[in-house]
């Protein structure tokens, strides 16, 4: 949960890695994430995410991964308003190819 002035933020995440080791391994993972605005619009944001993570070494006793993803992403925001009638739906493809990862 993350809160900044009056908007809270709470998300899940989940993962699945392919090959049961957390390194040098591809994965898939679904993150849900539900945002309260200040005035009450709500954003509800689905992501599933690919991606492939490779050994780097260790770091602070940590496993330090190279693990480049991509993302599909579909947001919806519900306003509390009367004066819009629909709500918002935002569809997005990330692909993120300059990611580490630190995991213990």
């Amino acid at each position: 949960t993350d809160s900044s002035g009056d908007d809270v933020t709470t998300g899940l995440s989940g993962y699945y890695n392919f090959d049961g080791s957390l390194t040098d391994t591809s994965y898939v993972a679904l993150h849900y994430d539900m945002m309260t605005a200040s005035n009450d619009d709500v954003t509800n944001t689905i992501t599933v995410e690919y991606g492939r993570r490779w050994n780097i070494g260790k770091a602070w006793g940590m496993n330090l991964t190279y693990s480049p993803a991509i993302m599909v992403s579909q947001a919806t925001t519900e306003y509390d308003s009367d004066d819009i009638n629909e709500d918002q739906v935002v569809t997005s493809l990330g692909w993120n190819w300059l990611k580490f990862d630190l995991l213990f």
